[in-house]
């Protein structure tokens, strides 16, 4: 009976193993398989390695390895500016190169030229000023300034007096921010997750700028945050106090007056008054 149950377990064992290999010869085959298909499909897409962000990549932040990944991208598909090699990015042993983040960027996006700092480069505001552009720093209230970074896109809202009566006017249309100051930075970089901003910094063209300081000495700014890839124009926004309300303005109707004349007809004891026509 035990020499059975020893051989029926001896059996089993061997059943087991064989299994087991039979699911290791087919996964082997299958990974091969797979393997053979990326290599073909690389021969019909050409494809070169390149670096991207393996995590969310801060505004200031130093551009370091273990944050990067290698990954195969479409030749056709990459912008200007990408970097497939270690040492451009990176730099030797001997000469390290640091690079600063001037884009905050998400995990899986590109790492560009335009999103980094040469090497050596401070990761300033001049950095990210185009040809034409000047930096100008708004006031934020706390309250209106909440979950914005280096990077997004804002309207901005002024409230003062227009035409005699309160009013919110749009002034700036989907415009970028380049830095921001909280409560929680002394710089204007913000270097981690969304912070409360105290003042926020745009690039606008310098007639742009005078707009802002006769906005800023006149009234109250209110930042909107747009959408990512929202770059619509919102176009004219006014809205006073009767709009807000709700309250129609009530035209005064000009009535014209008809002048009457009339005259009196007595009969007997009976007065009838007759209207007649008026002598010019």
């Amino acid at each position: 009976m035990r020499l059975g149950f020893i051989l029926i377990l001896f059996v089993g064992v061997g059943i087991a193993g064989f299994s087991g290999y039979l699911v290791m010869q087919e996964f082997n085959r299958l990974n091969q398989q797979i393997t053979g298909l990326k290599r073909e499909a690389a021969k019909v897409v050409p494809t070169r390695e390149v670096f991207i962000a393996n995590e969310e990549l801060a505004y200031g932040r130093p551009i370091e390895k273990e944050k990067l990944k290698r990954v195969m991208w479409p030749e056709k598909l990459l912008p200007e500016g990408f970097f497939d090699d270690e040492e451009t990015l990176f730099g030797t042993e001997d000469q390290p190169l640091q690079r600063l983040v001037i884009k905050a960027m998400d995990a899986g996006d590109l790492i560009l030229a335009s999103k980094v700092t040469q090497p050596g480069q401070d990761a300033g505001i001049v950095s990210r000023l185009g040809i034409g552009l000047r930096a100008f720093t708004l006031k934020v209230d706390v309250s209106n300034g909440s979950f914005i970074r280096p990077g997004d896109l804002v309207d901005v809202f002024w409230t003062g007096r227009d035409r005699g009566e309160t009013a919110t006017r749009l002034i700036l249309d989907g415009v970028e921010l380049i830095a921001i100051n909280s409560d929680t930075e002394t710089g204007s970089r913000v270097v981690g997750s969304n912070q409360v901003a105290r003042t926020i910094t745009v690039a606008v063209p310098p007639e742009t700028v005078a707009r802002l300081v006769q906005a800023q000495a006149s009234g109250k700014l209110v930042v909107s945050l747009r959408g990512i890839g929202d770059t619509e124009s919102a176009g004219e926004i006014r809205v006073d106090q009767s709009d807000f309300l709700g309250i129609e303005e009530q035209v005064e109707e000009e009535v014209q007056k008809v002048e009457e004349c009339f005259t009196i007809v007595r009969r007997g004891t009976e007065s009838i008054r007759q209207q007649i026509p008026c002598s010019q």
